[in-house]
Formats: C-alpha cells, structure tokens, sequence
C-alpha cells in the first residue's frame, strides 16, 4: 500500500505487554517517562499519570505490530 499524504490512514492497534504481570495490557497515559527502541522491542518505564508515579515496565514487540 502506497502512503499518500492526507489521503491515506493507518490503522494501529499496539499490544503492550505489562512486564510485572501476565497477560496482555497496555499503559495509560503518561509524562516524563523513559522510553527506548531496542532491536525489535520498545520499553517504557515510569513517568507521572495524573500527578501520580508510575513505576510500571512496558514491552512492545514491534515485529507483531
């Protein structure tokens, strides 16, 4: 499929994965967290979710998304 701008949309439905837990979840909405893109995997750790610490790892496999 060719991208043309204003034209055309992808569609994205990422699957996060919760390091501390089993099963699929994916993170709320958060500030001032760290993210990095390793190989094939993003990370997210931290950050403030309504003026709370969040201390939750995230994983996305970027291969399957």
């Amino acid at each position: 499929m060719e991208f043309i701008p204003g034209e055309t949309e992808y569609q994205l439905n990422p699957t996060w994965v919760n390091e501390k837990c089993t099963g699929i979840s994916k993170p709320k909405a958060v500030s001032g967290h760290t993210s990095i893109v390793y190989g094939d995997k993003m990370a997210l750790y931290g950050g403030l979710n309504a003026d709370k610490e969040n201390t939750d790892m995230y994983s996305l496999d970027l291969t399957k998304n």
